[in-house]
């Protein structure tokens, strides 16, 4: 089904379904790098609550393992700071983890 996902992507004139298929692949594989690559890659573009879901998700990985990079808790920041009060009401908790 990813693959799928990834040609279907492949074959789209939008650079967004990309970027969206990499996400998702991101997230099956359980790739906290991939998705902080991801959260850099919204962020540019402007989408700040997807930017904070691959945030929030790359920082709940590197956490499962252990791990805390600043570069994480960064991204997932910036993505809470743009977005509105509601969104950051739900992503207040995994500032905190």
């Amino acid at each position: 089904m990813l693959d799928d996902l990834t040609a279907m992507a492949g074959g789209a004139e939008s650079g967004l379904l990309g970027l969206m298929a990499d996400h998702v692949r991101a997230l099956a594989e359980t790739d906290s790098a991939r998705l902080e690559d991801v959260t850099g890659r919204f962020d540019e573009l402007g989408l700040w609550l997807n930017a904070a879901e691959s945030a929030a998700g790359a920082a709940r990985l590197r956490a499962e393992a252990g791990k805390r990079t600043a570069s994480a808790r960064s991204h997932l920041y910036n993505a809470f700071t743009k977005t509105g009060v509601e969104q950051r009401e739900a992503l207040a908790d995994a500032l905190d983890s």
